[in-house]
């Protein structure tokens, strides 16, 4: 089995790339997360990611587009919660590029993070 990860940051990448390591699973990381603001905490993030997959030798897919003011429109037209339109954005891209590029399945390390609400990313 091949699985995209989805990653947000380098530190939420460590325990699910263990545990996927261990298992023997064959998988690939990929950084899209245009909805973090500042920019400046969105370089952080991706050069974290980056940094901790180049020592680990993980393959990492970036995308760094950065439409921001959709990302603010969409939270703000969400009438949930607003996190509700950013795991949808991000969880999408995922689903659609495993999708075209051959993966069987995709997962993202926001279910690991204890920041986040894993119900909210689960639908």
């Amino acid at each position: 089995m091949k699985l995209l990860l989805h990653a947000c940051c380098g530190p939420c990448a460590c325990y699910p790339t263990e545990q996927l390591t261990a298992a023997g699973t064959d998988f690939d990381i990929l950084f899209f997360n245009p909805n973090i603001h500042p920019y400046k905490e969105f370089k952080h993030r991706l050069s974290t990611l980056r940094e901790f997959c180049e020592k680990k030798r993980y393959n990492l897919i970036i995308d760094k587009s950065y439409p921001i003011e959709e990302c603010i429109r969409g939270m703000l037209a969400e009438p949930t919660v607003r996190c509700a339109f950013c795991y949808r954005m991000r969880l999408r891209y995922a689903a659609q590029f495993a999708k075209e590029n051959g993966y069987d399945a995709f997962s993202t390390t926001l279910l690991v993070s204890p920041y986040q609400k894993h119900e909210l990313i689960k639908k």
